[in-house]
């Protein structure tokens, strides 16, 4: 049935295109290898597809569900994995924007969560497109469904040019202008269904045309083609509302005036209304329309009432209509012959010549005006109009001015007054069709007044409804204005050539929209991934729910995802996926992710892949043009998993560890998203050679058991300083240890013989060092000496770190390393101003274990705390820091603790 449905709307578009072609063979004067060579340039600009697959926005969420639709047959179906988790951890594995609702990944929608039942969330026509398209071919054609009906907007734009400007180029500028638009060059290459409802209305109105030119009667077919194109717009987009409603509201207009062969058209179009209405009954009603529907319909019978009375008044205006022109021939008939003759030769018509009384100059150029100084009002008082204020108690939150300061930001000043210029031509130009420009432009005027706030360059795609169709036709007539000379044939291409002219011109500065190809070859990367997961039938659970979901709607992997952004405790999915994996222990499962390694007291992971995506993607700018071209790596691992065995025990660490501080949670329970600092210490900076002593505070000497030193060097490769210049003895001697921690930061751990040992020791650099901080340890604990060098201390701004806020009650998982010792860099604000140092404590979730120190705020630190003296398992280590506090920051949680930026695992040093 989906099949059928997404083929309809196919088979619709395609009759339309094919009759606008065959339609306008004798009226678009051009030669055919010119429409080759444009043909051949539209294919090159606009096949070249973004491949934005991601979940969790709009083009994603239209390409993945259209290929999974494909898949299914169905546009409900129950998801496999997400039926095996119970009912109150399933949200566990949902998308925790708080603007989705209840979904995996933004792209298809739990409506039933006690049987996880997926579907529709947004109106599915455009995705049954696609679905029909990857079921013929493969899922990247998925990617060429927009640009494919870019170009079939341009064909309908050409054939309304063709028939409402004189010049016989116009068709050919109309598609010119269309196609190089730099918004079309953008927008008509990524998933943008507001294209295609666009196409749908333009190309009904153009069937409309057909018919309205002709006799009555004789070209009804474009009438119901007409009707069909334009009742499927608002199936693919909400917001051709604006365009369909004055279209109806044209054609009754049309059928007072007498045409009876148009009440074809409210007869299909209310067809085509209780369609939409059952869409939003059974299928989705995302937009909340099904009320409006129900309203109008309990006074179907004035409906009905109306739509007799429009008929019979459209039967009794034909009969007089009628009656004047068989009066007016008896009184031609009566006529000499030359006045007959004048009288026939005035009224010849050539090419849909209008029959009718022409529109008055005067009066198009009113109309002209007004529309000027309304567009121009909008653009000026944009922020206090806000929205028409009758309208926005009706339907908030939909009917919003244009925001015409920002169409013109994306489009450049001149090319916004050149259309501006060109709607006022198009109103008031030669008089042949004006009546017909001036019924178009009235019809789309709506639409164009209506597309709403540009938050982004993302939400200029509502201007590809309307606003850009009809900027290329009132450029067109701009440029078409230029006079043909007789006799002098090169004048024809004036008019072409100043169209080209205006377009490069809007092309400038903007010339990255067409070169730009976000995401390109992101499917061709993934493919090897889904290969490996599927080809034993495997599962996957993935971690950043937008890579999971082309995974999963693209490839067909079963899968599940975890949101790392707004879920910062896996605890729930991990035991909910224990379960899947040990109801089939036979079924491989995989574990993905673009972050960190994986860590977890429940699984072991097994690299079976890695690669890395140079991904490019256009940097959103608010009300400008953007023009910051992001270029990054994307590194994706698949691990395979496999359940932990609780009777063996872990492997003791021997080497320092330092646990990333990256994005991913899997090992990290309640940390905020990772920030990128540069941490300005105090410490104690020594050049080669340089020396500087430190005072051990007499109460610590006779208890000291170690010294701890962490200092950072920019040699990558520092020799190890000298304590007391006893270079010449071994180091076990003294039990030095110098080993790196991260980045070139180091630990230099050493056992003074006190019992020959002064109170001073002296540390000679070998290398470059910074020393950050110096701790004694003795059996209470470790005690900051840092104060005791006998050179002053200065501030350092350290290189840059990747590091994350933890809440207040955050936990690690750390690598069993029996004894050991926890290197931590912190940073906590200075919040009272008495000055309160916050505590941090380390608890052991399964002993009474416990481990506390106080941070001094406002500054960074580095804290060694000493692990369990059992750990001899990975184990969740808790941070708990007291008290909490809340940075009143969008993005942030309102229970902050402690800024970590190096999470360091150390075993005990060799003694």
């Amino acid at each position: 049935m989906m099949f059928v449905i997404g083929s309809f709307f196919w088979v619709l578009a395609l009759a339309a295109v094919a009759r606008l072609l065959y339609a306008s063979r004798t009226v678009v004067r051009t030669h055919a290898w010119l429409w080759g060579l444009l043909a051949l340039i539209a294919t090159g600009l606009l096949f070249r597809p973004h491949e934005d697959i991601f979940g969790g926005e709009d083009p994603g969420s239209y390409l993945n569900s259209g290929v999974t639709y494909g898949r299914q047959g169905a546009l409900f179906y129950v998801d496999p994995l997400l039926a095996q988790v119970p009912p109150e951890t399933r949200s566990a594995f949902y998308y925790g924007h708080a603007g989705y609702g209840t979904t995996k990944d933004a792209c298809l929608w739990v409506v039933n969560t006690d049987v996880a039942l997926l579907g529709p969330h947004f109106q599915p026509a455009y995705p049954l497109l696609i679905s029909v398209a990857t079921r013929l071919g493969n899922n990247s054609w998925s990617l060429y469904v927009v640009p494919l009906f870019a170009l079939f907007t341009g064909l309908v734009l050409m054939a309304l040019a063709s028939r409402l400007l004189a010049h016989r180029l116009a068709g050919l500028i109309a598609f010119g202008c269309y196609l190089l638009n730099p918004l079309t060059l953008w927008h008509a290459r990524c998933a943008r269904p507001e294209i295609i409802a666009g196409f749908m209305v333009f190309a009904g109105l153009a069937l409309l045309l057909l018919a309205w030119q002709a006799r009555s009667w004789t070209q009804w077919w474009d009438i119901l083609l007409g009707a069909l194109c334009i009742g499927a717009a608002p199936f693919f987009h909400i917001t051709a509302w604006y365009l369909v409603i004055p279209a109806a509201m044209s054609v009754g207009l049309v059928i007072l005036w007498g045409r009876m062969d148009f009440l074809l058209y409210p007869l299909v179009a209310l067809g085509m209304l209780l369609l939409f209405y059952g869409e939003t009954r059974y299928v989705t009603d995302y937009y909340h329309a099904q009320r409006f529907f129900e309203a109008t319909f309990i006074y179907w019978p004035f409906l009905a009432l109306g739509l007799a009375v429009l008929a019979g008044t459209s039967l009794a205006m034909s009969h007089t209509r009628l009656r004047v022109s068989t009066e007016l021939a008896k009184v031609r008939s009566a006529m000499p012959r030359q006045e007959r003759g004048g009288t026939a030769a005035a009224g010849n018509e050539h090419r849909g010549v209008n029959k009718h009384h022409c529109v008055s100059g005067w009066l198009a150029a009113g109309l002209a005006l007004v529309c000027a100084l309304f567009l121009v009002n909008v653009y000026f008082n944009r922020e206090s109009i806000g929205s028409l204020p009758i309208l926005r108690s009706m339907v908030p939150n939909y009917n919003i001015l244009t925001d015409w300061q920002t169409f013109a930001n994306m489009v450049s000043w001149p090319m916004a007054l050149l259309i501006l210029v060109g709607w006022a031509t198009w109103l008031t130009g030669e008089g042949l069709w004006r009546p017909e420009r001036i019924g178009l432009a009235l019809t789309v005027f709506p639409a164009l007044v209506l597309a709403g706030t540009m938050r982004d360059f993302m939400m200029t795609r509502y201007l590809l409804m309307a606003v850009i169709p009809m900027s290329a036709l009132c450029l067109t007539a701009l440029a078409t204005r230029l006079p043909e000379w007789p006799g002098r044939p090169w004048t024809a291409w004036l008019a072409p050539g100043l169209a080209a002219v205006i377009c490069l011109m809007g092309l400038t500065h903007r010339g990255h929209l067409v070169s730009l190809v976000e995401h390109r070859g992101f499917l061709r990367f993934l493919a090897p991934f889904a290969r490996t997961i599927q080809q034993d039938h495997g599962i996957l659970l993935g971690e950043y729910s937008r890579i999971t979901a082309p995974l999963e709607h693209m490839f067909g992997v079963t899968a599940l995802g975890l949101d790392n952004e707004r879920k910062d405790d896996y605890s729930a999915s991990e035991r909910a996926w224990e379960t899947i994996m040990r109801s089939s222990p036979d079924q491989p499962a995989f574990f993905m992710t673009p972050f960190q390694m994986p860590r977890s007291d429940r699984f072991d992971f097994t690299l079976v892949k890695q690669a890395v995506f140079k991904d490019r993607k256009l940097q959103q700018a608010y009300n400008t043009l953007p023009t910051r071209i992001r270029e990054g790596p994307l590194s994706l691992s698949l691990y395979q998993m496999t359940l932990k065995d609780g009777a063996r025990p872990a492997t003791l660490l021997t080497n320092v560890m330092a646990l990333p501080m990256e994005s991913g949670n899997m090992g990290l329970r309640r940390f905020a998203n990772v920030r990128i600092e540069k941490p300005g210490m105090e410490g104690i900076t020594l050049a080669a050679g340089e020396q500087v002593s430190l005072t051990i505070p007499g109460n610590l000497k006779s208890n000291l058991h170690e010294l701890f030193f962490v200092m950072y060097s920019t040699d990558p490769h520092p020799v190890a300083p000298v304590i007391n210049e006893e270079s010449t003895l071994p180091p076990e001697w003294h039990g030095f240890q110098f080993q790196p921690l991260a980045d070139q930061w180091w630990s230099y751990v050493c056992r003074p013989n006190m019992a020959t040992a002064s109170s001073t020791l002296t540390i000679t650099a070998r290398s470059p060092l910074f020393i950050a901080a110096a701790l004694g340890r003795t059996k209470d604990g470790l005690t900051p000496i840092s104060d005791r060098f006998s050179k002053s201390m200065r501030q350092e701004v350290m290189p840059p770190l990747k590091g994350r806020w933890a809440r207040a009650d955050a936990a690690i998982l750390v690598p069993a390393a029996a004894p050991g010792y926890m290197f931590l860099l912190v940073f906590t604000p200075a919040l009272s101003p008495d000055g309160v140092s916050p505590s941090l404590t380390l608890f052991n979730d399964t002993s009474p274990w416990h481990s506390s120190t106080f941070l001094h705020p406002g500054i960074w630190q580095w804290l060694i705390l000493p692990l369990p003296p059992e750990k001899n398992r990975d184990a969740w280590i808790r941070f708990q820091v007291q008290p909490a506090w809340n940075p009143h920051k969008a993005g942030f949680p309102p229970d902050l603790g402690v800024f970590f930026g190096k999470v360091i695992v150390a075993p005990a040093p060799r003694h």
